[in-house]
């Protein structure tokens, strides 16, 4: 037990040698705080305002300095030649669509002339008396022909005897009819 005790006086003896300095630091303090508190936090609340107000400046002046740089380092020659090379790749474009434009409308002509020559046809034919429109497709081949035939044939019934639109086959149930003949 011995060895115990004497821990605790060495623990002592090394402790804080001037705790009244201490003691009178935070008093100081804690006076100037109580003193002078208002102040301390409406000066605080005025720097934060400020450095806000501050920085958005300094950003403001930043972007300007970094635009004006960047206006500095275009060269006109370089600026000239991007913007032909873009003019260029639009003709291109346009070359293309023009292309592409007129060759559906030769499309849409030669359609138009073989609608034309069809019913030219089929009226001349009306007018010999073989019949006014051509039921069959002069294209036809045995493909379609073939699935046709398929078309033709008549769907497998799962139930002959069931019907969901014959309704006599549910449940039966059928609402009492509203009047107003109620007894009285």
């Amino acid at each position: 037990m011995s060895g115990i005790f004497e821990h605790r006086e060495l623990n002592e003896e090394e402790g804080n040698t001037t705790p009244e300095s201490v003691s009178y630091g935070f008093a100081a303090a804690s006076d100037f705080v109580a003193s002078y508190g208002w102040y301390i936090l409406f000066g605080v609340i005025g720097l934060v305002y400020l450095n806000s107000w501050l920085d958005t400046r300094l950003q403001g002046w930043r972007k300007q300095r970094k635009q004006e740089d960047e206006y500095s380092r275009y060269d006109a020659n370089e600026v000239l030649k991007r913007q032909e090379a873009m003019e260029r790749a639009r003709e291109r474009l346009q070359a293309q669509y023009d292309a592409q434009a007129e060759e559906y409308a030769k499309k849409q002509k030669e359609k138009a002339e073989q609608k034309s020559k069809e019913e030219i046809e089929d009226w001349e034919r009306h007018q010999k008396g073989l019949g006014y429109k051509s039921k069959k497709k002069v294209t036809e081949d045995e493909g379609t022909a073939a699935q046709r035939v398929k078309q033709d044939k008549p769907k497998k019934r799962i139930r002959d005897d069931y019907n969901p639109l014959w309704g006599g086959q549910g449940s039966g149930f059928r609402p009492a009819r509203r009047g107003f003949s109620g007894g009285g």
